[in-house]
């Protein structure tokens, strides 16, 4: 059974990469008994929005966090880098990788989180959470709200000339209560 971790608790020479299938590497956590998703537990962010099943959180208030986030896109990176002859089937500079690498965090300091749908647009995460435990729908979480997640970080999108990381929202919980 897959389980959640800490982002801070997480080594990151425990992650494993996937050749690429269906222009997607996917992501892997070898948690020393068997190799399973990458599943983490994210701090309190606040929500600047939500855009075409995007969730986008502010990073400025804290920064453990989006180091953590930067570690992940350089391991991300490096890793296109050293395996670009089997994915890509030539060398690719680590200049030209830099350059087609969109990383998670954006120059607002921001990072967006896939809500997941759906072939009928339905949600497809587990739950969401308001600060005394109930549940409630995706059109309870505003602007500038506090929340914590359980993300997926699923693996590395390729596009035609660029690549992304590419982290699903497995659940929601609120925390408004202790909004500034």
């Amino acid at each position: 059974m897959s389980r959640h971790i800490n982002y801070n608790d997480l080594e990151m020479s425990n992650i494993i990469f996937k050749d690429p299938i269906d222009k997607l590497s996917l992501i892997l956590l070898n948690n020393k008994l068997n190799v399973e998703p990458l599943l983490i537990y994210t701090p309190v962010l606040r929500v600047k929005s939500i855009v075409n099943n995007k969730l986008v959180l502010d990073l400025t208030s804290n920064t453990s966090f989006h180091d953590f986030l930067r570690r992940i896109d350089e391991l991300n990176i490096s890793n296109c880098y050293y395996n670009a002859q089997k994915w890509f089937k030539k060398d690719i500079s680590l200049d030209t990788i830099e350059t087609y690498y969109k990383p998670s965090i954006n120059h607002k300091n921001e990072v967006e989180f896939i809500i997941p749908v759906d072939s009928n647009k339905e949600l497809q995460v587990d739950y969401i959470l308001d600060e005394k435990k109930n549940y409630v729908n995706i059109h309870t979480i505003k602007e500038d709200i506090l929340v914590t997640l359980n993300i997926k970080y699923v693996g590395i999108k390729f596009k035609n000339k660029s690549f992304e990381p590419k982290i699903q929202i497995k659940s929601i919980k609120i925390c408004d209560s202790i909004k500034k």
